[in-house]
């Protein structure tokens, strides 16, 4: 529980995780404590946590997004769809987005046959795709926005409380998903030559 704000309560729970770790808390505990190796995130297959079928053309970083949130609201142990659709958010952040599609989508489009590059895809190359993906697996109709930056998940925390203290959600999924590609080793390492 955050806290008490205004005699209104405010209740932090579920956890969704997913990461090279694995899938879930127990798998990122066994991972803490050393038992478990790494897995590569393109071995897991996302049928098992979530109904892929309205997902089919999402991008992989989507699929985390919307796998961490099942995985959180199953956690959380209440009944997230007791809200009525037009009063559930959700809050996500992120640094990148989906940079790996659009970096792939982007040669495609540069060195490759431009018209063979599908115009449906290029929404996965919004940042907003993932939250609009989370949204439609869980009927959200409410508040729902994407936060960019480096403190886009805790940003994406304060946010929400706002939205719950402000009365115009009941339940709000929040939380943060980026993956890792080699594009971002000479602008990070330059970052850091500069520090």
């Amino acid at each position: 529980m955050i806290g008490d704000i205004l005699n209104k309560d405010i209740i932090v729970t579920g956890i969704g995780m997913i990461g090279d770790f694995g899938v879930g808390k127990d798998d990122f505990k066994e991972f803490l404590a050393a038992k478990k190796p790494k897995i590569k995130l393109a071995d897991i297959n996302f049928d098992d946590y979530i109904d892929t079928g309205n997902l089919r053309r999402a991008d992989p970083t989507s699929l985390l997004a919307s796998v961490a949130a099942k995985l959180a609201v199953c956690d959380a142990n209440l009944n997230f769809y007791n809200a009525p659709a037009e009063r559930r958010g959700i809050v996500l952040g992120t640094m990148h987005g989906a940079l790996g599609f659009t970096e792939d989508y982007h040669k495609d489009l540069v060195l490759g046959n431009p018209k063979m590059v599908s115009p449906l895809l290029f929404s996965n190359s919004v940042l907003n795709v993932m939250a609009s993906y989370i949204s439609t697996i869980f009927n959200i109709k409410g508040f729902s926005t994407t936060i960019v930056g480096h403190n886009s998940v805790f940003s994406s925390i304060k946010c929400a409380v706002d939205l719950l203290l402000a009365d115009i959600v009941d339940v709000c999924i929040v939380g943060g998903v980026d993956v890792y590609r080699e594009i971002l080793n000479e602008p990070y390492s330059c970052c850091l030559d500069n520090m």
